[in-house]
């Protein structure tokens, strides 16, 4: 893992601490966790900014790889599938 993205990882955390929630940190943790091979943990932040956007392609693409990278095959599936009405 790159040292800037291993800084960035507690920085977004702290964001995260101080608005729940927060779209581009919640994305953006998501993408670093998943980088870093930590895709369950990806998974936790990335589906709330997917939620938050559904027709934003990133959070969706990102929640989708971390599902498929732990193997919840199911679970992506039904996110692709809920998204298409969204």
């Amino acid at each position: 893992m790159l040292g800037k993205d291993a800084e960035a990882i507690p920085s977004y955390r702290k964001v995260l601490e101080l608005k729940p929630g927060l779209y581009e940190a919640e994305l953006n943790l998501g993408i670093l966790l998943l980088k870093n091979k930590q895709a369950a943990e990806a998974a936790t932040h990335l589906e709330p900014a997917a939620a938050q956007k559904p027709k934003e392609f990133r959070p969706v693409f990102y929640f989708a790889e971390a599902l498929g990278r732990e193997r919840r095959f199911y679970d992506v599936l039904k996110t692709s599938t809920d998204r298409r009405g969204a």
